[in-house]
Parts: C-alpha cells; sequence; structure tokens
C-alpha cells in the first residue's frame, strides 16, 4: 500500500504559461495554400491505427498495450519478471496553451501479461501525484525514476505492484519548464552505472548511495548503446551522434577540453521519407524543411534512438540504430558500419517503396522512444497525439492548423507496438528473475542483448557472488568465443570487487582490442592501488594509448607522469593522444608541463605545449601562473617553446565579449615576465608584451585597479550562489557544468558575448528564449533556447552566476533590470533573433 508519507514527493508545480506562438522576426509563416488538400487525422483506435503503418515486408507489428490501459507513455522497460513498466507523462501539454501541465498527474503503469501470448491484460499503478516524469530503470529491488526535480527510488515491499517506501535520491532536476530540454534516459551501462541524455551526469550506486558521476553529456531525448557499451543520443535536428570512448573518463580534467571521439556526429544525411504529408511542422514554413510534395524533407524533431540488440528480428537488423521522427510521424533506420579506426557512420535504409522504416498515415503516430525486449523484439513507444510541440516553442503556423484542425485532443491516448519477424512464432521469454546464480552467469552468452544486460544487472545486485557463479563467470571471461559474453562477465566482476593485480593480468592478456578497453578500465581500481606491473601491461597496449592515457587519470604519482610523457612521445603525432594526456593529468599540468619543457616529444612539439599553457591557465590560479612564468625564463627553455607556452596561456585567461584579454591579478609583479619581454624573439609585440600590457595586472601597475575585477559584495555573493544552484537546475544539462556548451545543443558560456555583454540583451533571452542559429566563439548553433518561468530574483541570480563564473568578469545583474525588461516587453509572445538583439539600444 501507498505510505501516507508519499505526500513528500507529491509537487505543486505551476509554471508560468506564456505560449511562445507568434511569427519569428525575419521568418514569414504564410498561410498554407487553398489547393493543399490536408487528410484527416481524427483520433483512430489502436486496431485502424494499425492498418495505416508501413514497414518492411519480412517484418510485422503489434499492439502490446494501449487505452485504456497505458495513457501518454514517453518510456517504458521490462523488468526480470516479464512486467512492462510504463512512464505517463499526462500532464504534458494538457492544451494547445499547457494549461495544467504543472499538474500532479503524471504516473508510472506496471502491465501484466497474465496469459503470456504477448499482449498486456492488467495494470496496476505502480506511483502517481508525478509532475513529468520521463524515465524508469528497475534496479536493486526497486525503480529508479526521474520525475523532475526529483530523483525518486521507489520499492514494491508487499508485491501488489504498487510503490510503499519512495524516497528522493536526487533533486535539482530539470525539465519542468521545458520537457524537452530535460533530464532523462536512465540506460543501464555495461560498467554498471545509468547514462543520462541532456545533462552532464550518469548515475552511480555506491556503497549503498545513489551518486552522480561527471560526463561530458550529449544529446536531447533518448539514449542507447551497442554490444560494446559505446553510447549513442541525438538533438531534434540531428538524428544519431555517440561517444567512441566512454564519456566520464573524457572530461576528467576541467581545464582541458574533452577528449575527442566523444558526442560525435554519425549520421550525416539528414533526410527522412513519410509515408504522408506533414504541413503539421512546427516550421514547416522555413525553406528546406518540406520536400515540395508537402512531406518533411529533413530531420526536425529526431529523438529515442535504439540500437537494437535483440534476437527476434531477421539478423540483418542487429545492430542497426533506430531513431524516431514523430513530427514525420516515422521511425528511422540506419546501417552502422565500422571503419579500422573505430569511426561509426550510418547510412539510411530505406524499404523498397523508397519510404523509411517504420511509418504511418496517421498524423497522431508520434513515436518517442524505442526499446527491445525479453524476446528479443524491437517495441515502438507511441505518444499518439495530435499536437507534440511544446507551447515554449509553437509557432503561428503550427498553431493555426492545431486550432483550425482539432489537433490539441484528446492528449490521453497512447500505445506500445512490437516489432517482430513475420510469420515467427514469438519466443517464450525466460523469467530471468526466478533464476539462479549460476544460469544467470549462463544467461551472459545470451544472443539477445536485453538478456545479457538483465543477467548482469541481477548478478551484480546479489549480494556476494556463489562459487558455481563465480566459476562460470571464469569460464566465460577467459575462454568463451563471444567477446560480449566476456565484457559482461568481466563487469561483474568489477561490481563484485573481485579483480586484484594477479587476475587483472590475466585479463590484460587478450588480443581483442574490444574486450582490452573494457579491460583497461575495470583494471583502474588496481592500478590506482600501486599495482606498478598492471600499469605497465597498459603501456603495452599500442592499439589503446588513448584509453590508457585516459586511464591513467586515476593513477597518481611521479611514476604516473612519468608514464604519461612516455606515452605522449610515442603518440604524440595523433591529436587525439595529445588531448588524453591533458585530459589525465588533471590537476598536475604544471608538474606535466615542466617535465615536457625539460625534454618532451618534438613531434607535433608546439601544439602540445600551446594546449598545456592553456590548461594552467584555465584552472586560474596566479601562484600557478607564477610558477610557470618563473620556469619559461630560466635560460633552459627554448624561446620557441616559450612562445607556445605564453600564447597558451592567452588562449586560456579570461576575455571580454570581444574578444580581448581581460586582466587577470597576480599578488606581486611578475619579474622573469620583465626578463620574457626583454627578449629579441618574444619582445613587446609578441605574447610575452600581451600579456604584460593587457592579460595580466598586479599592485602598482599603473592603471591596473581601473580593470581590476570588483568583489562582490555580500548580497551579490548570496545572489552569486542562489545562480549556481539555478544553473544546476534549468542550464547545466545543455551549457555543462564547465559552461563549455555541447556542440550539437548549446553554445558555450565562457567568454560568451551574449553573456559578457548588454545585460540587457541577456535579460530578455532570458525572459523570452532565443531562437537559432546563432555564432558564439567562432561556431553556429542552430537550436532554442526556451524561455525562463523564474521570478526576478531568480534570474538575475542566474544571470550573475553565469557572468561571474568560468573567470567572466561581467558586473552582476540586479532583479530590478529584469522588472524593468519585463514590463518593457510584456506583450512579447515570440522568443528573439540575433538580429532583433544586435538591432536594440540599450
Amino acid at each position: 500500500m501507498r505510505p501516507s508519507a508519499f505526500a513528500l514527493v507529491t509537487l505543486a508545480f505551476t509554471p508560468t504559461l506564456r505560449a511562445q506562438n507568434g511569427d519569428i522576426q525575419g521568418e514569414p509563416q504564410p498561410p498554407l495554400p487553398t489547393s493543399l488538400v490536408l487528410p484527416a487525422a481524427p483520433p483512430l483506435s489502436a486496431a485502424d491505427e494499425r492498418a495505416t503503418f508501413r514497414l518492411p515486408p519480412d517484418l510485422d507489428l503489434e499492439l502490446v498495450a494501449s487505452e485504456p490501459l497505458i495513457h501518454t507513455p514517453v518510456h517504458a522497460v521490462f523488468d526480470a519478471r516479464g512486467r512492462l513498466w510504463v512512464v505517463e507523462m499526462r500532464n504534458y501539454m494538457p492544451d494547445a496553451d499547457g494549461q495544467g501541465e504543472g499538474d500532479p498527474t503524471g504516473s508510472i503503469a506496471l502491465l501484466t501479461d497474465d496469459d503470456h501470448d504477448g499482449r498486456m491484460d492488467r495494470r496496476t499503478t505502480f506511483l502517481d501525484h508525478l509532475v513529468l516524469p520521463r524515465s524508469i530503470a528497475i534496479t536493486h529491488g526497486g525503480a529508479l525514476i526521474i520525475a523532475p526535480p526529483h530523483l525518486l527510488f521507489a520499492v514494491d515491499e508487499d508485491d501488489d505492484g504498487v510503490a510503499d517506501d519512495v524516497k528522493i535520491v536526487d533533486q535539482g532536476l530539470d525539465g519542468l519548464v521545458s520537457p524537452e530540454y530535460g533530464i532523462n534516459g536512465l540506460l543501464p551501462t555495461l560498467d554498471n552505472a545509468f547514462a543520462n541524455a541532456c545533462t552532464s551526469w550518469r548515475y552511480v550506486f555506491d556503497r549503498g548511495q545513489w551518486k552522480r558521476e561527471r560526463t561530458a553529456g550529449g544529446g536531447q531525448w533518448g539514449i542507447t548503446k551497442d554490444d560494446f557499451g559505446r553510447l549513442y543520443f541525438n538533438g531534434n535536428s540531428d538524428p544519431l551522434r555517440g561517444d567512441r570512448i566512454p564519456s566520464q573518463l573524457a572530461c576528467r580534467n576541467p581545464n582541458a577540453p574533452v577528449a575527442p571521439g566523444v558526442n560525435v556526429r554519425v549520421v550525416d544525411d539528414l533526410h527522412v521519407k513519410p509515408a504522408r504529408i506533414n504541413p503539421g511542422v512546427n516550421r514547416g514554413y522555413k525553406p528546406g524543411t518540406l520536400g515540395p510534395d508537402w512531406k518533411l524533407d529533413v530531420a526536425t524533431g529526431t529523438c529515442g534512438p535504439w540500437i537494437h540488440r535483440g534476437d527476434a528480428l531477421p539478423e540483418l537488423y542487429r545492430g542497426d540504430a533506430f531513431v524516431c521522427e514523430p513530427c514525420g510521424n516515422l521511425v528511422v533506420r540506419y546501417e552502422l558500419s565500422e571503419s579500422a579506426d573505430g569511426v561509426v557512420k550510418g547510412t539510411p535504409a530505406r524499404n523498397a517503396d523508397g519510404l523509411d522504416f517504420l511509418t504511418s498515415t496517421d498524423e497522431r503516430f508520434r513515436p518517442v522512444n524505442l526499446f527491445d525486449g525479453p524476446d528479443g523484439a524491437l517495441y515502438v513507444v507511441d505518444l499518439y497525439r495530435g499536437m507534440i510541440q511544446h507551447r515554449l516553442f509553437a509557432t503561428t503556423w503550427l498553431r493555426k492548423q492545431v486550432d483550425a484542425r482539432g489537433l490539441a485532443q484528446p492528449t490521453d491516448l497512447g500505445r506500445i507496438w512490437r516489432v517482430k519477424k513475420k510469420g515467427a512464432e514469438r519466443k517464450k521469454p525466460v523469467e530471468l528473475a526466478a533464476l539462479g546464480s549460476r544460469e544467470l552467469a549462463k544467461a551472459l552468452a545470451s544472443s539477445n542483448g536485453w538478456t545479457r544486460d538483465t543477467a548482469q544487472r541481477l548478478l551484480v545486485e546479489a549480494p556476494g557472488l556463489e562459487s558455481d557463479a563465480r566459476a562460470e563467470l571464469e569460464k566465460l571471461l577467459f575462454e568463451h568465443v563471444d567477446v560480449r559474453a566476456r565484457i559482461h562477465a568481466l563487469w561483474v566482476f568489477a561490481a563484485k570487487n573481485a579483480i586484484d593485480a594477479p587476475f587483472a593480468l590475466r585479463v590484460l592478456q587478450s588480443t581483442d582490442e574490444r574486450f582490452l578497453a573494457h579491460a583497461v578500465r575495470a583494471t583502474e581500481p588496481v592500478a590506482a592501488s600501486g599495482a606498478k606491473e598492471v600499469v605497465r601491461r597498459w603501456t603495452e597496449l599500442a592499439g589503446l594509448r588513448s584509453q590508457v592515457l585516459l586511464s591513467l587519470a586515476s593513477v597518481r604519482g611521479d611514476a604516473a607522469l612519468e608514464t604519461i610523457a612516455g606515452l605522449v612521445a610515442l603518440g604524440a603525432a595523433e591529436e587525439s593522444v595529445r588531448k588524453a594526456a591533458l585530459v589525465s593529468i588533471g590537476g598536475r599540468e604544471i608538474e606535466f608541463l615542466e617535465r615536457v619543457l625539460a625534454g618532451g616529444p618534438e613531434v607535433n612539439r608546439r601544439q602540445l605545449l600551446r594546449a598545456l599553457g592553456r590548461a594552467v591557465a584555465e584552472e586560474r590560479r596566479a601562484e600557478d601562473l607564477e610558477r610557470i612564468l618563473v620556469t619559461l625564463a630560466e635560460p633552459r627553455c627554448k624561446n620557441a617553446d616559450v612562445e607556445e607556452v605564453l600564447n597558451g596561456l592567452l588562449d586560456g585567461l579570461p576575455k571580454d565579449e570581444k574578444g580581448e584579454p581581460l586582466p587577470t591579478f597576480l599578488p606581486r609583479a611578475p619579474t622573469p615576465l620583465v626578463v620574457l619581454v626583454r627578449s629579441e624573439d618574444l619582445g613587446v609585440s609578441g605574447p610575452a608584451g600581451v600579456l604584460r600590457d593587457h592579460a595580466l595586472a598586479w599592485p602598482g601597475k599603473p592603471g591596473a585597479e581601473l580593470f581590476r575585477v570588483r568583489t562582490l559584495t555580500a548580497e551579490e555573493q548570496q545572489r552569486f550562489a542562489q545562480g549556481r544552484e539555478l544553473y544546476a537546475a534549468n542550464c547545466m544539462a545543455c551549457h555543462q557544468s564547465s559552461g563549455r556548451g555541447d556542440p550539437a545543443l548549446a553554445p558555450p558560456l565562457r567568454s560568451s558575448p551574449f553573456v559578457l555583454g548588454d545585460e540587457t540583451k541577456l535579460a530578455r533571452i532570458l525572459l523570452h528564449g532565443l531562437n537559432g542559429p546563432i555564432d558564439v566563439l567562432g561556431q553556429r548553433f542552430d537550436s532554442d533556447m526556451p524561455a525562463f518561468a523564474l521570478t526576478d530574483a531568480e534570474l538575475a541570480a542566474l544571470a550573475t552566476y553565469v557572468r561571474r563564473e568560468w573567470g567572466n568578469t561581467a558586473e552582476p545583474v540586479t532583479a530590478e533590470t529584469f522588472a524593468r525588461i519585463r514590463k518593457d516587453t510584456a506583450e512579447r509572445k515570440p522568443a528573439w533573433t540575433v538580429k532583433e538583439l544586435d538591432a536594440l539600444g540599450r
């Protein structure tokens, strides 16, 4: 039964509802031509909707669940007993204006197939009174649920299908104001964590507690993995991106750029092939969005990517990527291929009729997520509604169609579909929850990825490791021919802390680099404990040099730095090696730079030294700047080396909105810098002169006080602290904790002219949002930023934080500024464009 204390997780959230559906400046939104005949789009029964689908002739589509069993589904997973857990975002856009979106009507439905015919028969509401829930994972005897602003862990203690104990295990999660820009995912990873999209952390269960672990972020809605644990995600107009290396390793040094291979584009062909015309697309008026036949031509709302790892479809589909495009009423299939150097690319695989993998002529078919099941089939989550665009971004073009064609209602429908091999009898899944540990170990060799993942989870979460299970796992790890089974077994041993130095050396004897990439990571704790023989074996893995460097970040001491320097010397010609080295030396940049200056690699030395200089400057520590200037002034340092390090320091020190250096204050005059300026090669016009005259300041330097960054008052410091919390809850998912942004989604805030420039422009952006494209620091972003439903005081705190964090030195912003701008722009509905902001005076 549900405890009365459940009220602790009931959220009273009422956002400011302001539909931004006016015309976008400079983008005329003409009416639909009167000659265009629009097919009707009435809500259909599940049976009638089934008749509208087209898919390859060797496949079939079956209904698994529909209303009244489920409503407004956005995510679903199977548990080890074969039950289906469905996340119901019932409060998403209750009408075209979003009225009532903050009401706690969301829920988690638990569905049971009583007669085992593959169709769900019974519903139990596991948990309700949620606001905009979006993801679930079954783990540790309960359900981990993202229901912003909380991460919940809910347990059914009496097995009646209803949550009895609900705990808040994390909070401050975003997604209440703009649901599509909030943390989501909870994808189980091969290394026993839970990965997320649209945020810069994943969750790990460590000694009885759920903790955040920093990642490089990536993606907007949905996340998936392949058989080797590589993550894939996407953005609305970027169908598939991925991480070739583990994201959590690539960002270990906050002072260095993320290592190459993270958040890279996988699909270059952005075209889609729907079965019906799609005039009801939010920006259908923009040239290139729709083709001459009025069908969606390029991706505009892709989400819910999935790598199919099941065994119930014909073999040719295994390992392919499937991506939802709800705006086009379709699912795209991409054939993935991998080059010799590990680069994965996806190519659209059209059906014989030229259409995408799964299409519908029903405008209300809205696939938003995909998942595999215990029977090896591919499942589709169908939100099934007319209007899917959120009110924050809905244009006049779309809103007129919604109103004229009645697309806003109904909103409480939804279906789950199964894709399977045509004519094949559905496999009866094994109930993994009923198996013993030895049988679970054997299941790690299953041909169905869902079975392998679930068996691994059950083994990891079980107390201890029985001897017969351990023997079976060792047999898999060291003898099985399928590398996938070996990887799963490895991570069970890692979770059980059952890897010591001799065991690690056995594991590292493999010759399969796909396995060894995991083996290096799984043996990090052993190497960090001082097992030099393990580190020595790492260094022998020439094909994994970048991976080894990233893992060496976990090993401390001079010997580790010496090892890093040796690996860099061997692979300095490779950009990935140089950048991985920068990640590996977090907190040790000065020591490593001094080693390189004393005799590091000659190949690509200039690039390495400049990058090291930047990393030192990014840390913003005056004592480090003084120390490196002393080192550079020593006669042993070559002028060419000194110049590159000085240029790196200039790269990393703060800039104003025009990109010009802002003085960084030192506690005393940098005497070594005077020596460097006097050098014939590094003189006044060189980097030493720029540092002395423009980038550094110190007590007694003429005019220095004019540039000293004012210390925040006590009240401003409180505002800054509040802004940090608001940033974590509202902005970090896209712009990252480092303020460096997401290359596929959001621009950097460090040194951004939009942040450091006119505070009234920043206020307008936060109050009304900003429509792309936008150019920031030489990179173009074509995404949209939502408005914030915050008070003037909260917006002032947020603005103050971003203008003073990461080396930014702009003045704080007051609530009065936001109140004035809010009053002046009270009648405005659409988001701003860069063109409009540029035309404004103060």
